[in-house]
């Protein structure tokens, strides 16, 4: 994602540090930033920052989604006074073509009941993603630093959710309860990717949309879920 942003940022906006992924001589520069983005996390830092140093902050949901990117990048060119106004135009473009590819899936996922789990900024963001754009319905909802995991596995038992997003540390959740996975937040031990996969902008709305519907395909059958009373008839023997 880091790297999808300096992309389309070249020439334009210069990502001066950027925290966890950067270097010692990056942090000592960090007074010189014209200004300070905050995903959930970092936002004492930034107040420090503003009292210190005159560096005004923003904090942002996690840009997921087309809508997302879109809203992100207007508020960068509002606060930095650039022009986005081309970029976004090729967003919008192969989110066209991406919805003509999808469209069939996408019906499928709408109203689908899903349980969400990560930090703040992540969390919200995807939220957004899921039913603003998706139409998705969010059934649960769970800080993965704060939740209870005794009252998150009783919230999932009682709920009708098909699908879980979160991190690999509720694979044995998901596994507990037959829900096919969606893992969108750190730490996810139990995959790999071996590509420079975004998970923002169009390719990572493109991304999220092929796991998603394919996390969805995999669903299997229950006799006590929403589908229970459509049992067949006529084959028992």
């Amino acid at each position: 994602d880091l790297q999808y942003l300096r992309r389309i940022f070249s020439g334009k906006i210069k990502i001066g540090c950027a925290l966890q992924q950067c270097t010692a001589d990056e942090i000592s520069h960090m007074g010189e930033a014209d200004l300070n983005i905050v995903f959930g996390r970092g936002k004492k830092l930034a107040k420090s920052m503003e009292e210190t140093f005159g560096t005004p902050y923003v904090c942002c949901d996690y840009p997921y989604g087309i809508q997302g990117i879109k809203d992100f990048l207007e508020l960068l060119a509002e606060k930095l006074s650039v022009d986005f106004s081309d970029t976004i135009s090729q967003i919008k473009t192969k989110a066209d073509r991406l919805v003509r590819n999808s469209a069939m899936y996408l019906t499928t996922l709408y109203q689908l009941p899903a349980a969400l789990v990560g930090d703040e900024a992540h969390r919200s963001g995807m939220k957004r993603f899921l039913q603003d754009e998706l139409g998705m319905e969010i059934v649960i909802e769970e800080d993965s630093d704060t939740a209870d995991q005794n009252l998150l596995e009783q919230k999932v038992k009682d709920s009708n959710a098909v699908l879980l997003l979160a991190s690999s540390f509720q694979a044995e959740l998901a596994r507990r309860f037959s829900l096919p996975l969606v893992r969108y937040v750190y730490p996810v031990v139990d995959e790999v990717c071996l590509t420079q996969q975004p998970m923002i902008g169009s390719e990572g709305t493109a991304w999220l949309i092929q796991q998603i519907v394919n996390a969805s395909l995999q669903m299997p059958y229950k006799t006590d879920g929403a589908y229970g009373g459509l049992r067949k008839t006529g084959y028992e023997s």
